[in-house]
């Protein structure tokens, strides 16, 4: 038209093209070259609106006269300016005018359904691009955005067919590949959503959005270097995505390169202050460098955002029992009966030590569970077999085979098994942290294999090509978590075992290795597997441990010679007001004892010494034994006269540890799993009457051992005289136990019945 000497007419075309798509390239370069200030106003404002000019945009035209405010390009301007500002009401009023204006163009409904879904009026919106596509059945963009309500309505097949059906007109439209990759991703067939990422960024190498979900895929297949790299790639694109470094900066921590990950995290926070999931990720970046009172403020800003974030909630209370914060069970009380119960999940141990509530723990693990795992496929299944293997092939699957709790206590059965009914095969996924107990458990498995590395995807084929029997998750809800794994079915039969204390609420895991002190009949709904129950205690011990003695004085511990040492040893986020109120009043009757406790940081000890202040005693009564290798740690023991348990999560390894140094315990039996624990240790080694059911109880007992030497010094006589013999340390019987239970297990599935509750009888009492 212009070459023709028609600009008005010309103007005019390109305005209309600009209601369409206000960034219509070839339009706006029209444009430029007709002058704007003679023949349109849309023209100075559409740089306006190039410029990201949005609010002078707005004004701009509201300064024009009525008739020029109704032209379709200016209304269209208009709109996606209100969109660019989030006022998406105003975006509806100016798309409802341009629909008037031109009611036969599709893109009038496509950008009005825009508007519609922003505000979440998703029918509406849905019939407005419904609209669109009944005007123009090929107009690809109405199908994108059709697919992109139905995707978040959930009508998942629908949206797919939309998404599909916007490719199949637009090929190379980055943007709909995308989107399908998205729907691909979501339903599980990673493959196909690599591919169509791939694909787009073949036609747009620098689109971010697919940068950005092509990570995301290749993070859920495992590929962290991978995903690192596009996310990297997407934020070169996109320099402002505040998303892509939170992404990334996650992707870094899960791979270890934690200063890097602080660098990452800290642009994302600056980049979007509000975001609640960026601060959440700078806070659990900030605990992992156990910098735990700026990961605390990180969580503060993530609620000060969204004080629903279940996320940040969960591990802000976490963070303040690590550091001893009683305020954090003021806070709890508020959301105990629906954090992690309601709504969004959250990793179930994070509130473990700050309730006993059997029933809302297995609550929150079946909320995590099915949040976490119910969209993961099991694979093929071997079929069944009425006979048993001349060698049950059990696979033990843990993060710790590495001087850890659960590697010492595991050791000795791994030992103790019969190689000639059972073959053994170790994977390990946590730190390769090369010690002497990572050699030593290695050497216990005709295979021992390393799959950290391995995507879940990888890892699983590679078990599957094992051919396992029973496979053991010995982590479960734990640091370095791979639950997924058994979410893709590993073995026939599935097992929760030691490392996480209490159910998983997951319905792939078919038994819970437990005793009946642990999960009586009174606690059996509080449970989601069926009960393995070993007749004497769950734990397992290892009995070639060394006893060793202590070289070093009290005074060289800090302790008073004289002084009655009441210890607890448990990690310090287990200490609750409920308990440290107890041992207080204990101190104060008691004037020459002092509490000895485990050193965990120092915001934990200043706090403890603080509560200690504000009802009397005196802080320097409160002492902290540094960490310790495992052999001084036992050698301390013989230095402490009662070991004083905690309430919500037991002690349990440091339990055994005590008990094994002939240290007696007090304990007091809770609701939970985790809160039953050391009553189950003391049944097993002989000890039930140090087993109490009331605070009153427990701290009765306590003070009458405290001011009973000759009864704790007999207590004492019976540990050392029982170390040998009593069921907690015979570690060749517990093994023998658990095999049977193993063998019932495998047989039921074996006859084709589903997992049930089995009761292990005790050596002797089994039928041969």
């Amino acid at each position: 038209m212009e070459t023709q000497g028609n600009p008005a007419q010309a103007a005019k075309i390109y305005a209309q093209l600009l209601a369409k798509n206000p960034n219509n390239k070839d339009a706006q370069k029209g444009l430029q070259r007709l002058n704007p200030s003679k023949r349109n106003p849309a023209l100075s404002i559409q740089t306006l609106y190039q410029q990201g000019k949005f609010q002078q945009v707005v004004r701009a035209i509201s300064a024009l006269p009525a008739a020029q405010q109704n032209a379709p390009g200016i209304v269209a301007l208009l709109g996606a300016s209100q969109m660019q500002l989030s006022n998406f009401k105003g975006a509806e009023d100016a798309f409802r005018k341009s629909l008037m204006l031109a009611p036969d163009k599709p893109a009038s409904h496509n950008n009005l359904g825009l508007a519609l879904r922003a505000q979440g009026r998703m029918a509406d919106a849905e019939r407005a691009f419904r609209a669109a596509l009944k005007l123009a059945p090929t107009y690809a963009e109405g199908w994108n955005s059709l697919g992109a309500v139905l995707q978040e309505t959930e009508q998942i097949s629908e949206a797919l067919a939309a998404f599909t059906r916007a490719t199949e007109l637009n090929a190379d439209n980055p943007e709909f590949l995308t989107n399908l990759g998205n729907m691909f991703q979501k339903t599980g067939d990673l493959t196909e959503a690599v591919k169509l990422y791939h694909r787009a960024l073949k036609a747009h190498p620098r689109f971010a959005g697919a940068h950005f979900n092509l990570g995301l895929a290749l993070k859920a297949t495992g590929q962290l270097e991978a995903s690192a790299e596009h996310y990297e790639k997407a934020i070169s694109a996109s320099p402002q995505f505040a998303a892509a470094y939170i992404n990334l900066g996650n992707v870094l921590q899960s791979l270890g390169r934690l200063a890097q990950a602080e660098t990452v995290l800290k642009k994302a926070v600056d980049l979007a202050p509000k975001d609640a999931n960026a601060q959440n990720s700078y806070g659990t970046l900030l605990q992992r460098l156990g910098r735990l009172d700026e990961a605390v403020a990180a969580y503060d800003a993530a609620l000060r955002a969204d004080d629903n974030h279940a996320m940040a909630s969960a591990q802000r209370l976490h963070q303040m029992a690590h550091i001893c914060d009683f305020r954090a069970y003021a806070d709890f009380a508020d959301v105990t009966d629906t954090l992690g119960i309601k709504g969004d999940a959250v990793p179930p141990l994070t509130l473990l030590a700050m309730v006993d509530h059997a029933e809302h723990q297995l609550a929150r693990a079946s909320n995590y569970a099915k949040t976490s795992f119910s969209d993961i496929a099991p694979l093929p299944q071997p079929p069944q077999s009425s006979e048993r293997p001349a060698k049950l092939r059990i696979g033990y699957f843990s993060a710790d085979y590495r001087n850890h709790p659960v590697g010492r206590l595991i050791a000795g059965t791994l030992k103790a098994h019969d190689r000639n009914r059972f073959e053994l095969i170790g994977y390990s996924f946590g730190p390769n942290q090369q010690d002497a107990l990572r050699d030593e458990l290695s050497q216990e498995f005709s295979t021992f294999r390393d799959i950290r590395a391995l995507s879940d995807n990888e890892a699983a084929q590679l078990v599957k090509d094992d051919k396992l029997d029973i496979a053991i998750d010995l982590t479960s809800y734990t640091q370095h978590s791979r639950t997924a794994l058994f979410a893709k079915r590993l073995a026939p039969v599935q097992m929760n075992y030691l490392g996480y204390p209490g159910t998983s609420g997951a319905p792939f895991m078919d038994y819970i290795v437990v005793d009946p002190t642990l999960v009586p009949s009174t606690h059996r709904n509080h449970v989601s597997e069926a009960l393995l129950s070993l007749p004497h205690c769950y734990q397992p011990n290892d009995n070639r441990r060394e006893v060793p003695k202590d070289a070093k004085t009290r005074a060289e511990h800090e302790l008073p010679e004289d002084a009655l040492v009441l210890c607890c040893f448990n990690s310090t986020y287990k200490i609750t007001p409920r308990e440290f109120a107890i041992w207080m009043r204990v101190l104060e009757q008691v004037p020459n004892a002092v509490l000895w406790l485990l050193e965990s940081n120092d915001w934990a000890q200043a706090n403890l010494k603080e509560q200690a202040a504000k009802v009397g005693i005196a802080p320097d009564r409160l002492v902290f034994a540094p960490r310790a290798n495992n052999i001084d740690h036992l050698a301390r023991h013989q230095h402490a006269d009662l070991f004083i348990d905690t309430f919500a999560y037991n002690a349990h390894t440091t339990g055994s540890d005590a008990l094994w140094m002939a240290v007696p315990i007090v304990t007091l039996l809770g609701d939970q799993f985790a809160a039953r624990v050391c009553g189950s240790l003391l049944k097993a080694v002989g000890l039930p009457e140090l087993i109490t059911e009331t605070e009153a109880d427990y701290e009765a007992l306590i003070l009458a051992l405290a001011k009973d030497p000759d009864r704790r010094a007999q207590l004492k006589t019976r540990l050392e005289e029982t170390r040998a013999t009593a069921p907690l340390f015979d570690t060749e019987g517990y093994t023998r136990d658990l095999e049977t239970g193993f063998d019932m297990a495998h047989e039921l599935w074996r006859a084709g019945q589903a997992p049930q509750d089995i009761q292990v009888p005790a050596s002797g009492q089994r039928s041969t």
